[in-house]
């Protein structure tokens, strides 16, 4: 698989966090700056793609037509930890249905559903 080098319109990126639990969300690019510095992002939706991971867990994906918050977040683009070419977005992001809760963090590339787990 080749590692994707820029951004473009219409990526989509995942954060993975949590403790006693492991939350994935996900945010659609919906512009770049002139500068290829940030990117302006709005949250999305996910759908569960397995749910044979066990007791309250599942594999989700990406669901980029349910807008979680119709307001963009800008995000910087910024080098890979491990891998400089890899490409992450660092930022504030909305994390809640509610589209009003945000959430720091570091997101990376989405190409394959994500485990997830959850309590109740």
């Amino acid at each position: 698989m080749s590692q994707q080098t820029e951004v473009k319109i219409n990526d989509i990126f995942y954060a993975s966090w949590g403790y006693d639990q492991t939350n994935i969300d996900f945010v659609k690019v919906i512009d770049i700056s002139k500068t290829g510095k940030t990117v302006k992002a709005v949250s999305i939706g996910q759908k569960m793609i397995d749910g044979s991971q066990g007791f309250m867990s599942e594999k989700v994906a990406p669901d980029p037509d349910h807008i979680i918050s119709k307001e963009p977040v800008t995000l910087h683009i910024k080098n890979g930890y491990s891998n400089p070419n890899e490409i992450i977005l660092r930022g504030s992001y909305h994390y809640s249905t509610d589209g009003m809760s945000k959430h720091l963090g570091t997101l990376w590339r989405y190409d394959t559903p994500m485990y997830q787990s959850h309590y109740a």
